[in-house]
């Protein structure tokens, strides 16, 4: 078959072939073995990647398309960004709201595309296989931020449930839904439905999506918060490309946002670090 971008069961997109997708998705997504397709409903084989999450069939077949798609990508995930690093000390006040409203808009487009499976946005399918292995990521490396924190900034080690304990706890269970819950969706959901058609490898697409996960906390004005976050985002990705899920990709999000809040590391990631 002829290369080019828009087909698909070619194999002319990276390494992995396949016949019904033409992408990694059928590998990855929510299935660690065969699922019988008579056994399962259509809208569980969207959520395990049996049916391809967005198809090959796209809108561009040519380089132009694709190019168009680049461009907007960029300007959506590095240039806006770079935009509120401007003007950073007249947001400080909206960025709850406006990252609410953002995800509001790439929900709207997601539910518009006919080929987006929207189980994905509370699929629990194999939770208990996910939040497992999300523990045994976090626990040693939950253990090591704590150490880092200790040493860069003794001062805030600890200090937000000590000295604010009902904020604190506030914080622990709004965090989730009203931060990491948005962001996942534009950062995961949004991103893979709509650019993923344009990167050969789970892992191009793992990184892009981390490295703007990163660049969008640039405007919080230190290192830390989008050093975190690049990192934070790839544990992300990884886990959305391997569950299919946005409820449990938005979860171990909550889980580490509420762990570096307490630890004090979360104060770099509060627009009241502003300077």
């Amino acid at each position: 078959m002829e290369k080019g971008y828009g087909k698909r069961g070619s194999g002319t997109f990276g390494n992995t072939r396949t016949e019904e997708t033409g992408w990694i998705f059928e590998r990855k997504i929510g299935i660690r073995d065969e699922m019988n397709r008579d056994s399962v409903s259509r809208e569980d084989r969207f959520c395990a990647g049996k049916t391809p999450a967005f198809r090959r069939e796209s809108s561009f077949q040519t380089f132009p398309g694709a190019l168009r798609l680049w461009v907007e990508m960029c300007l959506i995930f590095a240039g806006l960004p770079s935009l509120l690093f401007l003007v950073r000390r007249h947001i400080r006040g909206f960025i709850i709201p406006m990252i609410v409203v953002a995800a509001l808009l790439c929900l709207l487009y997601l539910l518009r595309q006919p080929d987006f499976p929207r189980l994905r946005l509370w699929n629990s399918r194999d939770f208990r296989h996910h939040i497992l292995r999300t523990l045994r990521v976090l626990l040693p490396l939950g253990a090591l931020a704590a150490l880092l924190s200790y040493w860069h900034d003794p001062d805030r080690f600890l200090t937000f449930p000590v000295q604010a304990p009902l904020f604190w706890v506030l914080v622990m269970l709004l965090y989730p839904v009203l931060s990491a819950y948005p962001q996942e969706l534009i950062y995961r959901v949004f991103f893979v439905q709509r650019y993923g058609r344009l990167f050969r490898s789970e892992r191009g697409l793992m990184l892009a999506s981390a490295l703007a996960f990163g660049w969008a906390h640039a405007f919080l004005g230190n290192w830390i918060a989008p050093v975190f976050a690049a990192l934070g985002g790839l544990l992300f990705a990884r886990t959305y490309l391997r569950s299919g899920s946005l409820l449990q990709t938005a979860l171990e999000h909550g889980l580490w946002g509420d762990l570096l809040f307490t630890l004090g590391v979360g104060w770099y990631f509060y627009a009241g670090s502003i300077g």
